[in-house]
């Protein structure tokens, strides 16, 4: 099974929203939670406590650049 195959069943422990897989990080689509994970050796490590926090600005860049809405994190055109 891929990560990408995967990020269809697997969400972000903190706040349950979908999760966006940027280079070797999984990022939170949630607004308000805005964690990233760090991927290790091709396994995402799914610990709250260990993730990072990113600015507003940083994860509106990301969620643009997999086509999500910059305010919401929701799919655009879905």
């Amino acid at each position: 099974m891929t990560l990408q195959s995967l990020l269809n069943l697997i969400r972000c422990p903190k706040c349950k929203s979908p999760l966006v897989h940027d280079g070797d990080w999984l990022v939170s689509s949630d607004p308000s939670c805005r964690l990233k994970y760090e991927i290790k050796d091709q396994i995402p490590i799914l610990v709250p406590e260990e993730a990072t926090e990113i600015d507003s600005e940083t994860w509106a860049a990301i969620m643009a650049r997999h086509n999500r809405d910059r305010v919401t994190g929701e799919m655009i055109g879905d």
